[in-house]
């Protein structure tokens, strides 16, 4: 078990870790990688990362305040679940009653994978690359049907 420090620490060396590793990806790739996250543009939607000693997972999250925007954002991005999956390694996993530890109701699609500890340093490279090689296509294709989404969320009440 880490103290509270000792638990900060650990996630500020994993995040450092990675961003240097997606660093040197980005140059290996000849081309600049700025991960989208929180920056959609669309309320309520966000890409993330997801990870515990249990599991690692690259999300798309709908998790807006409103069940019937999150229904219907839900809703759009399961249309488009082929686009959104292309180049995945794995289909991805979509659930619409996902509860994140604060109790919030969200709903998402993710890939994951369980068989990485956190916890266990000798993995990072490993998880890198995981993160790294889900997040890279599935950003790009969010990317792809972010202009439908906009125009379809614009007009949208809510």
């Amino acid at each position: 078990m880490y103290s509270k420090d000792e638990a900060r620490q650990l996630m500020t060396d994993f995040w450092n870790g990675f961003a240097n590793y997606s660093r040197c990806q980005a140059v290996r790739l000849g081309r600049p990688v700025e991960w989208m996250l929180y920056k959609t543009g669309i309320k309520g939607l966000e890409l993330k990362f997801d990870l515990d000693c249990k599991w690692i997972r690259t999300v798309v999250e709908v998790n807006a305040r409103s069940e019937s925007r999150r229904t219907e954002i839900y809703s759009e991005l399961r249309r488009y679940a082929p686009i959104l999956e292309t180049d995945l390694p794995a289909p991805l996993h979509w659930t619409d009653n996902h509860k994140l530890d604060v109790g919030k109701p969200v709903m998402r699609a993710y890939c994951e994978r369980t068989d990485l500890n956190f916890h266990n340093r000798a993995v990072w490279p490993e998880m890198y690359e995981f993160m790294f090689s889900t997040m890279l296509p599935l950003q790009d294709n969010f990317s792809d049907i972010l202009p439908v989404l906009e125009e379809k969320f614009a007009s949208f009440k809510f």
